[in-house]
């Protein structure tokens, strides 16, 4: 068990790690970015859900290989996915009622034994709850998914006919992208709002294709 009931968490040695930002950064220094990459999109297949969300601090402590103007356009991507995509999948995870019993609860159940399993979801959807609502600023339902489809349509712009954001090789951010859309098409969710706006998109089918086929 966590020493600080927080989870995920990894202990190595007498080093204990808590964050997700932390374990990332430590996946990434033992293994390398790629085999993370792999990891995140295995996790959005295989959950629990929370889990599959990639972590935003590696682009961003990637992003001095970048251009000045590409610098800027990292921090946007990063922006729009932090600030309207995220809350979006969270959203649909946690608040709707139904997809929370359908799709979020079983996966948790699943993930802690008896009697955690009777606790820590319904303790993490209340904290969820009350975290979107704050992010959002008490938005609707269709508000928030509306933000997020127009994020995703902004990504889309962004990348046009390009294999990856920032040409030919993949950058850290690559797989932030990568991993939210993914975990949005594969996720079941009730409302499915979300994942028809990012299908519609050719540019984001054809850089998901890209992304699966590089690996």
């Amino acid at each position: 068990m966590s020493p600080t009931n927080a989870l995920p968490f990894i202990r190595q040695d007498y080093d204990t790690l808590y964050a997700g930002d932390d374990i990332l950064q430590f996946a990434v220094d033992n293994v390398g970015w790629i085999l993370v990459f792999v990891a995140c999109v295995l996790v959005v297949l295989l959950g629990p859900v929370e889990m599959a969300i990639p972590t935003l601090c590696h682009a961003t402590r990637d992003i001095a290989v970048l251009t000045e103007e590409q610098q800027i356009d990292c921090r946007a991507i990063l922006a729009l996915i932090e600030d309207s995509v995220i809350p979006a999948i969270y959203h649909m995870l946690w608040c709707d009622q139904e997809n929370f019993s359908e799709a979020t609860l079983p996966a948790y159940e699943k993930a802690y034994t008896w009697p955690l399993s009777l606790y820590i979801p319904h303790k993490m959807r209340t904290r969820m709850i009350t975290n979107i609502h704050d992010v959002t600023g008490g938005a609707s339902a269709e508000e928030i998914v509306t933000a997020a489809t127009d994020a995703c349509g902004t990504i889309a712009d962004y990348l046009e006919d390009q294999r990856y954001l920032f040409g030919d090789k993949p950058h850290a951010l690559d797989a932030v992208v990568y991993g939210h859309l993914s975990f949005i098409l594969n996720c079941p969710m009730r409302n499915e709002a979300l994942k028809l706006g990012v299908l519609s998109r050719s540019a984001l089918t054809r850089y998901l294709r890209a992304s699966l086929v590089s690996r």
